[in-house]
């Protein structure tokens, strides 16, 4: 599964459907990248989409864009009434997910639109049946960007 920036979360939505569904009882979601041979370096324009100084500052004054890096994550995700009747170790519980595709709704071919964003926020608050104010953690796109980051700031602040 490939969706550029958002693979690793939309494998994570997929694999909870899959579950809700029944398709399964366990799943693993992830993601890797691992470039080779290894980058040694970039040249940053202005106008790019990489950093100017070689970090990433999502959500920060200094944005001014991502970075490539390697990398692995995986989790197992179970329904919980099964984790729990296993006596697993849970480190978290996904409440509510979504996956959406803003497609022309975008400020630019890289950065997402802020109607879009809260589509599927608000989509994935819904499903949890949390409220928004007892939200303790988001997991964000956070590019880094002066466009992305913005846009993405304002979808949560209105869901």
């Amino acid at each position: 599964m490939q969706s550029a920036c958002s693979s690793s979360l939309v494998a994570a939505a997929t694999a909870c459907q899959a579950l809700l569904d029944y398709h399964c009882d366990m799943a693993l979601a992830g993601g890797v990248s691992v470039s080779l041979p290894e980058k040694t370096g970039y040249l940053a324009g202005q106008d790019g989409a990489m950093s100017r100084d070689a970090c990433c500052h999502a959500f920060d004054h200094r944005a001014s864009g991502m970075m490539y890096g390697n990398g692995v994550g995986v989790v197992l995700l179970r329904r919980l009434e099964d984790a729990l009747e296993a006596g697993d170790h849970i480190y978290g519980v996904v409440r509510g997910f979504a996956v959406n595709n803003d497609g022309s709704d975008r400020v630019g071919f890289s950065a997402p639109g802020v109607h879009g964003q809260q589509s599927v926020l608000q989509e994935a608050l819904d499903i949890s049946g949390v409220d928004a104010g007892s939200v303790t953690f988001i997991e964000t796109h956070g590019t880094g960007t002066p466009l992305g980051d913005p846009m993405e700031i304002r979808a949560l602040e209105k869901v």
